[in-house]
């Protein structure tokens, strides 16, 4: 509509150059974006940013034509006049990855460089997990940035940019790598238990969890139900993990006195990183049926969370999930069936505050319902 009201407006024709890529309608838009350059020449030129920018354009154009000589002649027009153009670089990099082995090492640093320059540029991380998709991604990343694995914060943003782009493998390997850099930080210890999640691995997370409780070491409230959390873990985590099938009593095994921390304690970022590690594992066991140390873990971190105002804080996620398995606990212990009592049986745990529940949960069916806190429809 503005193109046909506007057919000379310069911007018009860059935003419709824009969308025809958008569709993947390489044709449409080099034919767009000539006629715009051509207009713009005939008017006396154009500023270098938005001349920039158009070739930007149509070097993605010829991309998607899989034209990558042309692709690679606009590219370097435009870094031969700015070397710092980041959106240019990005899209080199790309290029240079696809060529052939030799090229992929200069490839990947320019795209780090790229990234250590513009942290939140989404193109960039596309690109980069573009390439550590590929299977000699690790190899090339490892030998283009040595230095990056001698630093743990360094190896969790690339983690995270990976696993934000379901590229699981690579980035629990590099959040592993954080780990044996910093193994008390328990601000990665979460996050990685948090990436095994996607992949449905409860196994592995308990294995983790368990060697992490037993290395915490660090002052604040990990000091404080340190011990007792590793009785309950060593019990829980034992009995799951060897696969015998008994049923533990844990009443019958430990005796110790329930911490509470001072009403005046402030809690640091660490605190409320290892209470959501924890709050995590405590998930991990309830979505799994593995219920019966759970009420322990509760009677334990109880007085870490309540009063706390976590729903405001940083970890309002964790500590939401949490609650809600506090609430159904206390309430029905008595009547969900513990996974290993009943290995035969497909049971379904639906628990969740407001924030849990997606719009489209607007009925659910199920042979049994034991219902708290009721707040949609559900046919029965």
């Amino acid at each position: 509509m503005g193109m046909r009201a506007f057919p000379e407006n310069v911007e018009f024709m860059v935003l419709a150059g824009e969308c025809y890529i958008g569709c993947k309608d390489a044709e449409a838009a080099l034919d767009t974006l000539m006629k715009c350059v051509k207009y713009a020449r005939s008017k006396g030129g154009m500023g270098k940013e938005e001349k920039q920018n158009i070739q930007l354009l149509l070097a993605k154009a010829y991309l998607l034509k899989n034209e990558k000589d042309m692709a690679i002649t606009v590219l370097q027009g435009i870094l031969r006049e700015n070397l710092d153009n980041d959106d240019a670089l990005t899209e080199y990099a790309q290029l240079l990855f696809s060529l052939g082995p030799e090229q992929c090492e200069e490839a990947m640093t320019v795209i780090l460089g790229v990234l250590a320059r513009k942290q939140g540029d989404k193109r960039a991380k596309e690109v980069f997990a573009e390439m550590m998709r590929d299977a000699k991604g690790m190899e090339v990343l490892k030998k283009a940035a040595k230095s990056v694995f001698n630093d743990s914060a360094a190896l969790v943003y690339l983690a995270s940019c990976l696993r934000d782009h379901s590229v699981i493998n690579s980035s629990l390997e590099l959040f592993e790598n954080a780990l044996e850099i910093s193994p008390n930080d328990p601000s990665i210890a979460l996050i990685y238990i948090h990436t095994l999640e996607v992949i449905d691995n409860h196994i592995k997370i308990l294995n983790f969890a368990q060697d992490f409780m037993k290395r915490y070491d660090s002052p604040g409230i990990g000091c404080m139900m340190h011990s007792c959390l590793n009785t309950i873990y060593d019990i829980i985590f034992s009995n799951i993990l060897s696969g015998t099938g008994d049923k533990i009593e844990l009443a019958k095994e430990l005796d110790f006195e329930t911490p509470t921390p001072e009403a005046s304690y402030t809690y640091t970022d660490d605190d409320r990183y290892f209470l959501a590690f924890v709050f995590t594992v405590v998930k991990v066991l309830f979505v799994n049926g593995h219920l019966c140390g759970i009420p322990w873990l509760l009677k334990v971190m109880s007085s870490f969370y309540q009063g706390r105002d976590l729903h405001k804080s940083n970890i309002r996620n964790e500590a939401a999930y949490f609650n809600c398995i506090h609430e159904i606990m206390k309430t029905f212990s008595d009547h969900l069936p513990d996974l290993r009592a009943v290995p035969d049986d497909n049971v379904l745990y639906f628990v969740g505050d407001s924030h849990c529940i997606p719009a489209a949960w607007q009925t659910l069916n199920a042979q049994v319902f034991k219902t708290l806190l009721i707040t949609f429809r559900m046919s029965l």
